[in-house]
């Protein structure tokens, strides 16, 4: 399923429909939490796809948004995380929020290699 999901976010922030972004990752996260009792598991890529998604659409708060719930539900982040993070955060927003993406990397042991890759 998250295969199709991820498919289905990359989808839908490709065609600008980002509200609906957060219905996917609902139904990833209720059925994680049936099959494994902790919602969010295992979905980093698919989280990961749509912080990319949101941001690609202009929508960096929605983007950060989806951070946020990774952290709330212990969803694991990657470099690849941070790196989405700090692509958004570069192109739409301010100093300050590169300054939190490279301190919440820190925070996670995790090195962003190219930050302004974009």
């Amino acid at each position: 399923m998250s295969n199709i999901a991820t498919f289905l976010i990359q989808f839908l922030g490709m065609t600008e429909q980002t509200d609906a972004i957060s219905h996917v990752l609902d139904d990833m996260d209720a059925k994680s939490l049936l099959i494994t009792g902790q919602p969010g598991v295992h979905l980093t890529h698919t989280y990961n796809t749509g912080i990319l998604a949101c941001g690609n659409a202009g929508e960096a708060e929605k983007a950060f948004a989806i951070y946020r719930r990774m952290l709330s539900n212990g969803v694991p982040r990657t470099r690849n995380t941070y790196e989405c993070l700090m692509r958004v955060a570069a192109a739409f927003m301010g100093e300050d929020d590169v300054a939190y993406v490279k301190k919440k990397a820190e925070e996670d042991k995790i090195v962003i290699s190219n930050p302004y890759y974009f």
